[in-house]
């Protein structure tokens, strides 16, 4: 099994992640209502820039390696403040972690959140820009 298999496996059946290389185990928490607004105001900035609507939407995979760098390099502030926001990890041990190791963190954040999003707030999201036009 892939590294990223395993620690993505993990989160089914606890929510946190063994980091082998970072050596310490890493709590990954699901989205709250306090954490809920940089997220989905993140999220909706991706959409307007990926130009992503009901159609076109399934064929994003927003836990891909290259989807989770380019959100970095386009985002990179708030994509660090909502991992810190959704992981035990403090900020400085983010920044210091090995590249791989901080996107299969990144991923993990998705995974755990990923139904709540695709399912419940993505419809709405487009609900609400459709109602503003």
């Amino acid at each position: 099994m892939s590294e990223v298999n395993t620690v993505l496996s993990q989160l089914f059946d606890k929510q946190s992640v063994t980091l082998t290389k970072f050596g310490k185990e890493v709590g990954i928490r699901k989205v709250t209502l306090r954490t809920m607004k940089p997220v989905t105001d993140l999220l909706g900035r991706v959409l307007d820039d990926l130009k992503l609507d009901a159609t076109n939407m399934p064929t994003v995979d927003f836990g891909s390696p290259a989807m989770i760098l380019k959100l970095i390099s386009k985002h990179y502030d708030e994509v660090m403040a909502i991992v810190v926001d959704h992981t035990t990890l403090e900020l400085n041990d983010l920044l210091d972690m090995d590249t791989e190791e901080s996107i299969l963190v990144i991923q993990a954040v998705i995974v755990l959140n990923k139904d709540f999003f695709t399912k419940k707030v993505l419809p709405n999201l487009q609900l609400l820009n459709a109602e503003a036009s």
